[in-house]
């Protein structure tokens, strides 16, 4: 049996105390009742933080504990005195102070227990989840709400608390992950400003998008975002520990997948939306030459396109030196290109885990420093994702399983990728990418700031343009067979194929 709990250990001492020939540790089963005496009558379990006493005659559970010489909150693991190691205490009060839950989190093994205040102490109960429970910091939400300040909406105490220290107004409900708020917890917003903080991956960004959508019908404004810590299950708590700030969390959009944002698009319109796309881009990235530019917008339509693709080429996005636009290139990237995920915190396990149907488009910035800090077996299988990546049918095998049951399992390493960063690629990747070198600006030189959540508008309505006309042109792209100049290498025309075909198909300049 493992480790004892405290609530199993004080009543096991009391039973020993009863009966010395018993077991020497906390044994759930049925024995002689200590109060009427009737052999096999009197069971012993434990559940939900509680060691639970019942007897199959007429004893009472107060006969038995008086019996035992116990009190009712012996017999309670709660508080951090509990098993395992608190991570953390959270008092909720309602919005006039009062106390009226206390909520015990812990990290080893990860669990939560409760308290609740009645009348005049904290008792040891698990509160009802119809109850009428307030959101945490819920004075501080009211008053936000009341004047017009923004409120931000996460998964628990710890990121409310994290993103309080950063000085803005953050709650959450002491539900679990997953589940949605009651009606009590909406009216706290109702007329307000609100951003959901999702946490990352599909689970994380599935439970925000749900109550984004409930809060809606509510809230005078909500807005849905993650943490740029690209880490399944990294929330705002890691976002601001790794040095971003407030407005660098990441927009997620309603939709429940990125393509489905499509708007209905004739193909003829293909030149004018990739003129579009490229002053946008021109808007906030110096480029050195007109050609770098017109090489990203043809790439931007390419990742919506990418099923008529039998090739990628990737974007190498490099300067001699820093403060020359690549990372702004990305954050515009990111809000243009298909299904956009930041992967430059990611291991290689992580990286192809996150390659799916549609394939999104990763983008690595500061990628000299990823192959600098990846050492051993978990370099060279990043290395073999990028360089397995670059074609249809590219994957990585690894064998997963225990014992018996381990064997090989295949992960698809085919999609899109922006590599931005100082230096050299290894020969291999530069052999499959784009080098799109910038400088930073010249006297005269001048591109407008990046305000992500002012132009996400314009771009999610440019975005939706793009991949219309990309699925309206995607017949035409499956069967393009265009003539690529005779300089470009085979490995340089097989990659080019998909971008010329796209010119082709949109005609125009």
């Amino acid at each position: 049996m493992s480790a004892e709990t405290p609530a199993q250990a004080r009543f096991w001492r009391r039973w020993r105390s009863h009966d010395p020939h018993t077991a020497e540790t906390f044994t759930a089963g049925r024995y002689t009742c200590p109060a009427c005496g009737k052999q096999g009558r009197f069971q012993v379990t434990y559940d939900d933080c509680k060691v639970r006493l019942f007897c199959w005659g007429e004893c009472t559970g107060p006969q038995i504990r008086d019996r035992l010489g116990l009190k009712p909150s012996d017999l309670w693991d709660h508080g951090a005195g509990a098993a395992g190691r608190l991570s953390g205490t959270y008092d909720y009060a309602d919005e006039d102070g009062a106390p009226r839950l206390r909520v015990f989190r812990y990290a080893e093994p990860p669990d939560v227990r409760y308290e609740v205040w009645r009348v005049d102490a904290w008792m040891p109960e698990r509160p009802d989840r119809r109850g009428s429970w307030p959101l945490y910091r819920a004075a501080e939400v009211v008053a936000a709400v009341e004047a017009g300040e923004r409120v931000y909406v996460v998964d628990d105490e710890a990121d409310a608390d994290a993103l309080a220290a950063a000085g803005v107004v953050a709650t959450c409900a002491h539900l679990p992950r997953g589940q949605l708020w009651n009606v009590r917890h909406v009216e706290y917003l109702r007329g307000g400003y609100v951003t959901v903080v999702a946490r990352r991956g599909e689970a994380g960004a599935k439970h925000a998008r749900a109550l984004a959508r409930e809060l809606a019908a509510a809230a005078r404004d909500v807005a849905l975002v993650e943490g740029a810590v690209n880490r399944r299950g990294a929330g705002a708590t890691e976002h601001l520990r790794e040095g971003y700030a407030l407005d660098e969390f990441e927009p997620l959009t309603l939709l429940d997948e990125q393509a489905a944002a499509v708007a209905a698009v004739d193909i003829a319109e293909g030149a004018a939306i990739l003129a579009d796309v490229e002053r946008f881009l021109r808007r906030f990235v110096v480029f050195t030459t007109r050609a770098q530019a017109v090489a990203v917008t043809l790439w931007v339509a390419h990742t919506w396109a990418f099923e008529a693709a039998e090739t990628t080429l990737y974007l190498h996005v490099t300067s001699a030196e820093k403060q020359s636009g690549k990372t702004r290139l990305c954050d515009v990237l990111v809000l243009l290109c298909r299904g956009a995920l930041k992967a430059a915190d990611s291991t290689a396990s992580a990286l192809f885990r996150s390659i799916g149907v549609p394939p999104p488009t990763l983008l690595f910035d500061e990628v000299q420093l990823l192959f600098a800090r990846t050492a051993g077996d978990d370099a060279k299988r990043l290395q073999a994702v990028l360089n397995a990546g670059y074609e249809e049918g590219g994957c990585v095998r690894l064998v997963e399983g225990e014992g018996a049951a381990r064997a090989p399992v295949e992960y698809s390493a085919y999609c899109p990728k922006v590599l931005a960063g100082t230096g050299e690629l290894p020969d291999m990747l530069a052999d499959r990418s784009i080098p799109v070198r910038l400088q930073r600006k010249k006297k005269g030189e001048d591109a407008e700031r990046f305000r992500r959540r002012l132009v996400r508008p314009a771009a999610a309505e440019l975005r939706a343009r793009v991949a219309g006309w990309a699925a309206a042109a995607l017949p035409a792209l499956t069967g393009a067979t265009p003539e690529p100049p005779d300089a470009l290498t085979d490995r340089q025309q097989d990659g080019w194929e998909a971008l010329l075909a796209i010119a082709d198909a949109a005609a125009g300049r």
